[in-house]
C-alpha cells in the first residue's frame, strides 16, 4: 500500500513524507528525479519525464513488495502535472498506469509555505496555479486524496485523521 506525497515545487513534500513515514513506522521511499536531475545537472527534456516516472514507479513498486506500507516522497503525478505544465504533453505510458494507481492515498501538499531556492526547481512564482491543477487531475481521475496546509502539526493532523478513516493503520 502506498502513501504519496503530491503537489507543486517548494510545498514541503519532502519535510513532511519523512515526518508521516515516521509516524507511521514505515519506510520513506524518496524521490528518483533529484537523483536523475543532479545527474544531468538540471537540464532534461520530454522524453526524460517518462524515464524518470518508469524509475520512479520501478522503486515504490520494489519497496511495497518488501514492505508492505510505504510513504513516498511524490509519484507519477508530479510528472503527470509537469509534462502538461512544461510541455503541453501527456506521457502514454503514464496515462494508462493511474487504473492501477486508484488504490493508493494521496496527501497534497499547498505550497504555503515561503518559496525554498534549490537548483533544481524552476517555478518560483505560478505554485498555485500549478496546485490547482494538481487537484483539478486528483478530481478527474477519482484518487482518493487529502489537500493540507498549515504547520507540519496541522498537516499531519489532517493527514492521519484521512489515513485512519480509510485504513486501519495507527
Amino acid at each position: 500500500m502506498r502513501i504519496i506525497v503530491s503537489g507543486p515545487e517548494s510545498s514541503g513534500k519532502t519535510t513532511f513524507s519523512k515526518l508521516l513515514s515516521q509516524q507511521l513506522n514505515c519506510p520513506w521511499v524518496e524521490e528518483y528525479a533529484r537523483e536523475y536531475l543532479s545527474l544531468k545537472e538540471g537540464k532534461y527534456e520530454f522524453i526524460d519525464l517518462e524515464k524518470i516516472a518508469q524509475r520512479q514507479e520501478q522503486i515504490q513498486s520494489d519497496w511495497e513488495a518488501q514492505e508492505g506500507l510505504i510513504v513516498c516522497d511524490t509519484g507519477l503525478m508530479v510528472i503527470k502535472v509537469w509534462a502538461a505544465y512544461k510541455f503541453d504533453r501527456s506521457i502514454p505510458w503514464l496515462e494508462q498506469q493511474w487504473e492501477s494507481r486508484k488504490k493508493d492515498y494521496y496527501i497534497l501538499c499547498k505550497p504555503d509555505i515561503p518559496w525554498e531556492p534549490d537548483p533544481l526547481r524552476e517555478n518560483p512564482t505560478d505554485r498555485m496555479k500549478i496546485y490547482d491543477i494538481y487537484k483539478q487531475n486528483f478530481d478527474s481521475l477519482g484518487l482518493d486524496y487529502v489537500s493540507v496546509g498549515g504547520s507540519l502539526e496541522q498537516r499531519l493532523t489532517r493527514s492521519l485523521d484521512f489515513l485512519q478513516s480509510r485504513i486501519d493503520i495507527i
